[in-house]
């Protein structure tokens, strides 16, 4: 015998998967082919003698061979044995995989094909031994979208890892001539999208010959194209390519390294402390290590399943690295300290922290440093300088304590230096430069630099400053002035300088001019108010300042600009908006100095009408449609017949669509729409406008369309009785239709689209539709606007089942078919009765749910039969489109259960007529319909050889077995030529029938 008795499977080339592929037949056939195989080696002398040895063994075994497989319950036992077996011949391919983080083993292919080869069992592939170790096949998950790596693929053909280094490379590059400045790690996505833009189209513009590498570069640049507008995408991407440039001494380490099995993660691991001294995702290097192992064949447990030791920096001692151990429990030392960036625990002795790669001996003179510099740039009230600062102390250390009263100090700094600029700006635009000057001063006192950071304030700034000066020197002359006049004058100058200066403006508002009077108002067109006035008798140097409000009286103040400034009395304003009440206010202007009184007109206030109105007919009345004006509160409808004017129906509308219906058809109907306005707690209306409609008499929808499919040629056939100018419209969604009357331009845009017909009838039309589809059909009478769509039609053009086959096993029906390669059907259902065919859901039948991978399992569907004889079949297939689930058209098929009844009988022929006595089992109680069937000549083989003398009414029924049947006269001319049938074809499944032997003449 042979040491450690081997699988019968292997020796016979046998899949231990497949026990239902071998027949016993099969199985013994191998074992004989095996058998003068063996023997023809062991007699062999081409062979040593250890071969011919082992040989005669296996030849001895061929008996117990043949016991074994031919005993079901051994041959099973055996198979079972066989999968154990190759389980156990396969086991080394386990240290020849790559295990990723979570556990899950990936195959390597090329290690899987020359094992199965040097295996040398037959039937046995290179899936069987993978499913035997719990192997998975295909690539380990990439840790970035495949964008993000085919833009990467495409900066390494320029030798780049970071989208900044190979916009670097190009800016850097004084052949191409790029006014752009380089780029840095810290670089913000929009900084880079700027660069590449000016890069992309230099290079890509640049003369043939002048960049040898241009072409190779315009690659690499459309590659990034794809993801830096992205900022999810390009962050990912930059974190890849460093990624992947820190572990580029670590793959080289890899591919050199000479190994006999399976490497560890804790030998990762230290690769990884050992050459990524800078800060990397490390979730995303082991996923990218993962990816590099597999297409470099090179085994790795990339599972946390090991317990890592590492070695005290002190003492050397070897100590567990788990979160709780911070101290050596063999020298008392610290050997972990915290990252203050990251937070990452690591030896105390590190240098820079080996996740983010914070240097913790440069840490704190930086973080002294970015502190100074905040509290410098606070004092000169730099706000950029501020921010980059308090950010840079932010990324270094997020845990330093100084960060909260720097966030106080910068938030107080934006707020004060923001709201004073942005007084200052506002009043440097109306000329108060005095104004100006003093909140600059201010500013100034409390941020000493402010305006050097800011040369745009230094240089408002320093024109205010001389503009309130100039009008200082006015003043002082004027104080001196011998007469009234040349004061005056001199003021009037220092204005002309510095419209605010105080002294200046006092002076001059001693003689305001006089006002004008009797203001007065009139609408002389739609929007365009005029406003006239009477001017004061003194009129030399004046001008007359227009100002309004909205819904109160003009109240000045230092920011009050006029809406217009004349020498006129009169006056247009063409800008109003409706609904607003607008009051006015005419002043006099001399020197720059306005009258104490003013000319008042208002309240005035222009009305809009409602706008963009159609009146459209619709199922029973009319669709309105309109835009309420701007400034209005509310749009009213009111609705009267033509024949009855005098009383009109408001219509209670609440948006800008309203629905009339329940109207008489064929009627005049008049709608009156204004728009209300609400004005200090009281309606304003506009003067309305008028439509008028007449209401029509929609013809009656199509709702007895009928739609058939021709399994000639594919197409389908349409028929709605004798309607004319009928369209169908159909559409993929399953949705309720809003009525039987729709506006045209609706129903194309409900429906997907109007079908074309292959041939058009009277009453009907024949079409094709695209396959494995789920259409809703609706008949469309088109009337202009408005179109009647009566009852749709839904019409399925999903594939069936394809060759589907059928099958009895013993009390079962066993059915086969090929599932369509359609990704969206996702199950079969059949449904099975007793009585006739069904369709899923109807009570005379029940339904079976088989899924695509309960199929795919089975490769079958087993339909038990139980007592019934026969049974009704009906298949479809299942598709899910837009969340719904459809039936294809359903294949119908009759199952006979192998059982068949013998029914004899015997015929009597006497003065009284003929009879025939029926005999069979006796619990049958009832059987099929029968008849007779008689010839000439002979006697009838089948049921069409002769002609029909008798039919029975229906079933016959038995009492225990029997029945006597008395033919009537003349249904039978001779008992030799004649035969019993029964008279349906199938009934032969579950009966046949043993005829009596006559003498015959002829």
């Amino acid at each position: 015998m042979l040491p450690d008795r081997v699988s019968y499977c292997y020796l016979l080339g046998l899949n231990p998967y497949k026990e239902k592929n071998y027949s016993l037949d099969s199985i013994l056939a191998k074992l004989e082919k095996k058998r003068k195989d063996w023997e023809n080696e062991s007699k062999s002398k081409n062979n040593d003698h250890e071969k011919r040895f082992k040989a005669q063994r296996l030849v001895e075994m061929v008996d117990d061979i043949r016991k074994v497989m031919s005993d079901d319950r051994d041959r099973h036992a055996e198979f079972e044995n066989g999968t154990k077996y190759l389980k156990k011949k396969c086991s080394k391919l386990l240290g020849d995989c790559i295990v990723l983080e979570d556990g899950t083993r990936i195959a390597i292919p090329s290690y899987v094909n020359n094992f199965v080869k040097n295996l040398k069992w037959e039937g046995v592939s290179d899936d069987d031994v993978k499913k035997a170790l719990g192997l998975e096949s295909g690539q380990p998950p990439s840790p970035v979208s495949k964008k993000v790596s085919l833009a990467f693929n495409g900066l390494l053909k320029v030798a780049c890892y970071t989208p900044q280094e190979v916009l670097n490379v190009l800016i850097n590059n004084p052949l191409l001539g790029i006014d752009c400045s380089p780029l840095s790690d810290g670089s913000s996505q929009s900084q880079v999208l700027k660069a590449f833009q000016t890069c992309y189209a230099r290079v890509d513009n640049i003369n043939v010959g002048v960049f040898a590498d241009q072409d190779a570069y315009i690659t690499a640049l459309r590659s990034l194209d794809t993801v830096i507008k992205s900022k999810e995408d390009f962050d990912e991407l930059v974190r890849y390519g460093k990624c992947q440039k820190a572990l580029e001494e670590v793959k080289e380490t890899l591919k050199t390294e000479s190994y006999s099995s399976q490497l560890g993660r804790r030998y990762i691991d230290e690769l990884l402390v050992t050459y990524c001294h800078g800060g990397i995702d490390t979730e995303m290097a082991i996923g990218i290590l993962q990816e590099f192992c597999f297409k470099s064949r090179i085994p790795v447990d990339f599972s946390r399943s090991e317990s890592l030791l590492s070695r005290c920096p002190e003492c050397g001692a070897m100590v567990s690295v788990t979160p709780d151990v911070r101290f050596c429990p063999s020298c008392g030392k610290s050997f972990k300290q915290d990252c203050p960036r990251c937070g990452t625990s690591q030896y105390s002795t590190n240098a820079k922290c080996i996740k983010c790669g914070f240097d913790f001996q440069d840490g704190v003179n930086r973080i002294g440093k970015y502190e100074r510099d905040f509290n410098d740039c606070y004092e000169r009230g730099e706000i950029a300088g501020a921010k980059r600062n308090l950010d840079g102390l932010r990324e270094l250390y997020p845990e330093s304590k100084s960060i909260r009263l720097m966030e106080r100090k910068y938030d107080e700094l934006v707020s004060t230096v923001g709201d004073i600029k942005e007084q200052f700006n506002a009043s440097y635009l109306n000329k108060r430069y005095h104004r100006s000057m003093e909140l600059c001063n201010a500013l100034m006192e409390q941020y000493r630099g402010v305006l050097d950071t800011d040369p745009s304030l230094k240089v408002r700034y320093n024109e205010c400053v001389e503009h309130s000066n100039a009008a200082k020197r006015y003043c002082e002359r004027a104080r001196i002035a011998s007469s009234g006049e040349e004061r005056m004058e001199l003021y009037l100058s220092a204005l002309d300088q510095c419209p605010d200066y105080p002294e200046a403006v006092a002076r001059m508002n001693e003689h305001p001019p006089q006002p004008p009077m009797d203001a007065q108002g009139m609408f002389v067109k739609d929007n365009v108010f005029k406003i006239s006035f009477e001017p004061p008798s003194e009129t030399k140097g004046v001008t007359f300042c227009l100002y309004r409000s909205r819904n109160g009286n003009v109240a000045l103040n230092e920011d009050s600009r006029p809406i217009e400034v004349t020498q006129q009395r009169f006056f247009e304003d063409r800008n109003l908006d409706p609904g607003v009440e607008y009051y006015y206010a005419i002043y006099s202007r001399r020197w720059n100095v306005l009258s104490r009184e003013a000319a008042i007109l208002g309240p005035v206030m222009i009305t809009a009408e409602v706008e963009d109105i159609s009146v459209t007919p619709i199922d029973g009345g009319f669709r309105l449609l309109f835009r309420k004006p701007l400034g209005a509160a509310r749009v009213r409808i009111w609705r009267s017949e033509e024949s009855n004017k005098g009383q009109s129906i408001e219509l209670h509308v609440d948006s800008d669509v309203y629905d009339d219906i329940g109207l008489k058809g064929g009627k005049e109907y008049h709608y009156l729409f204004l728009a209300e306005y609400d004005i200090r707690g009281r309606p304003v209306r506009s003067h309305g406008r008028e439509f008028v409609a007449k209401s029509v008499v929609p013809p009656k929808p199509v709702n007895n369309l009928q739609i058939k499919w021709d399994e000639k040629d594919g197409s389908f056939l349409a028929s709605w009785g004798s309607h004319r100018g009928v369209d169908l419209y159909f559409t993929d969604e399953d949705k309720p239709l809003p009525g039987s009357t729709m506006l045209m331009d609706d129903v194309r845009s409900w429906m997907k689209k109007k079908l074309v017909p292959v041939e058009t009838y009277e009453d009907g039309m024949r079409f094709r539709l695209d396959d494995g589809t789920v259409n809703h059909i609706f008949p469309v009478k088109d009337c202009g606007k408005v179109g009647i769509v009566g009852n749709g039609v839904t019409v399925s053009t999903l594939k069936p089942f394809r060759d589907v086959e059928m099958s009895m096993s013993g009390k079962d029906c066993i059915i086969s078919m090929n599932w369509p390669w359609e990704p969206y059907c996702v199950s079969a259902k059949l449904v099975v009765s007793d009585d006739s065919y069904a369709m899923p859901g109807e009570p005379a039948g029940v339904t079976y749910t088989i899924s695509k991978d309960e199929y795919a399992t089975d490769r079958m569907i087993r339909v038990p039969m139980g007592r019934s004889s026969r049974k009704y079949l009906n298949l479809f297939a299942v598709y899910r489109i837009s969340d719904m689930e459809w039936e294809s058209r359903g294949i119908a098929f009759c199952a006979y259960s192998d059982e068949c009844r013998k029914v004899r009988y015997d015929v009597e022929k006497s003065r009284s007529g003929i009879s025939i006595t029926v005999r069979t089992d006796a619990d049958v109680d009832r059987l099929p319909p029968v008849m007779t069937v008689e010839t000439e000549v002979g006697i009838p083989l089948k049921s069409g050889d002769g002609k029909i003398g008798w039919t029975s009414d229906g079933s016959l029924k038995l009492d225990a077995g029997r029945a006597k049947i008395d033919l009537p006269a003349g249904a039978v001319g001779s008992v030799e030529h004649m035969r019993l049938f029964f008279q349906d074809d199938e009934d032969y499944h579950a009966y046949r029938f043993v005829h009596p032997l006559y003498r015959r003449k002829g």
